[in-house]
């Protein structure tokens, strides 16, 4: 069992995880940017945008769910490589760890934002059928 958990280590060279700490560092800072302009697109909308772009807001909101699983999948793999090491680990890795978390509460806030748009699309279907009925 200790053979095998040296050869996992021997994987991940110190340069790689370095290079690993580079690129979670660069995805995070993207998908804050994402985030934040999703956010503030989410909070300048109106219903009325809602409901006459119907098809457009739901677009919008299959983007948000693909980025998402693109994230996520990055996520896993990082996650993958610092469970490896379990609390004995060596500094690069702590700061990988730190790094694989922040993008964790990162697409928590998302996951967020996915379901303030699933519900305003929801009342927006809610409000079209209703508009059909006055006519």
């Amino acid at each position: 069992m200790k053979t095998q958990v040296i050869e996992d280590r021997l994987e991940y060279t110190p340069e790689k995880i370095d290079e690993y700490i580079n690129s979670i560092t660069q995805i995070n800072s993207t998908f804050v940017k994402y985030y934040e302009k999703t956010y503030n697109m989410i909070l300048t909308l109106t219903i009325s945008e809602f409901v006459h772009n119907f098809e457009g807001m739901v677009n919008r909101l299959e983007l948000m769910k693909e980025s998402k699983d693109k994230i996520n999948v990055k996520y896993i793999f990082y996650y993958n490589i610092v469970d490896r090491y379990g609390s004995d680990q060596p500094r690069n890795v702590y700061v990988l760890e730190k790094l694989t978390w922040k993008l964790d509460s990162i697409m928590e806030d998302f996951n967020d934002l996915i379901s303030v748009m699933e519900d305003l699309i929801n009342s927006a279907k809610i409000l079209k059928r209703n508009e059909n009925i006055n006519k």
